[in-house]
């Protein structure tokens, strides 16, 4: 079993059990690594009809039913987590996201859902993510829709099909090059999701206007040297001339992988599932 780092385990602050998850108090920081996920989240694997097999792990709530009751939220990793051992993906900086999840539990129950991309040379969420020297970013087209992004596709419908979560209150989320992924899944099913969250993530702004159909919340640190704060500016500034129904939080003196506290998380989360489809 591998363990986080230090720097990647995930500070708490409440107390009392759940799930068979214990939540520690500000004395016991630094307790919950991917050991104590591991039997939470049961390991599977799709493969698509292109032959693009994705990794995944799920999560079911305690009296789970397939019928269409239970929310699901997508988490989509960042790139240095990509692979095929079905493990990597439940580390990482956004640790705390997923912490955040399963403590939400004792709110509002949902299946959580996280794919692990493949991993080889120019292999991501989204084919359209480009470096261009100075700056990563998607740049988004009709033309150009990958294998993984059509495998990530299939997935969520094979789930929906198996699990018939709400179909109203289908989620996602994740950093960096998730981030990229989302925007790139956004343009390609604008009616999939009731809300995402994309964290240091940059696209080419002229997707903004499909991007507008779904509410959104940005997240960006300002010290950001891997994907510059200025493509979530530019979002920003585009999906508020579009009047779209967006939050955009930039966090002062913060780089690539910044980790949320638990009331920052929360007061996303709670944006996140306050979005409904109709």
């Amino acid at each position: 079993m591998c363990a986080l780092s230090q720097e990647n385990k995930v500070r708490l602050v409440e107390t009392g059990e759940f799930h068979g998850i214990t939540e520690y108090d500000v004395a016991g920081v630094d307790a919950f690594t991917v050991d104590d996920m591991l039997p939470l989240f049961t390991a599977r694997t799709y493969v698509s009809d292109e032959g693009i097999t994705l990794p995944y792990r799920i999560y079911l709530p305690d009296g789970f039913r397939p019928d269409g009751t239970f929310p699901l939220f997508l988490m989509l990793h960042g790139g240095g987590l990509r692979g095929r051992d079905n493990v990597l993906q439940l580390t990482g900086g956004d640790m705390a996201l997923k912490y955040a999840l399963l403590r939400r539990q004792k709110k509002e129950r949902c299946v959580i859902v996280i794919p692990q991309c493949p991993a080889g040379a120019g292999v991501f969420w989204s084919q359209s993510m480009t470096w261009d020297g100075q700056d990563y970013f998607v740049n988004i087209t009709d033309d150009n829709e990958s294998p993984v992004i059509r495998a990530l596709i299939g997935l969520v419908d094979n789930l929906c099909d198996e699990l018939k979560p709400d179909g109203n209150r289908l989620y996602i989320g994740g950093w960096s090059m998730g981030g990229m992924g989302q925007y790139d899944l956004l343009y390609r099913r604008p009616a999939l999701f009731a809300a995402a969250f994309i964290g240091c993530a940059a696209s080419d702004v002229t997707v903004a206007d499909v991007v507008a159909r779904t509410p959104v919340f940005l997240m960006h640190g300002d010290a950001d040297v891997t994907v510059k704060v200025e493509g979530s500016r530019r979002m920003a500034a585009a999906l508020a001339a579009l009047g779209a129904d967006y939050r955009y939080v930039e966090w002062p003196g913060r780089g690539h992988g910044f980790i949320l506290d638990s009331t920052e998380l929360d007061e996303m989360l709670d944006w996140i599932f306050s979005k409904t489809k109709t």
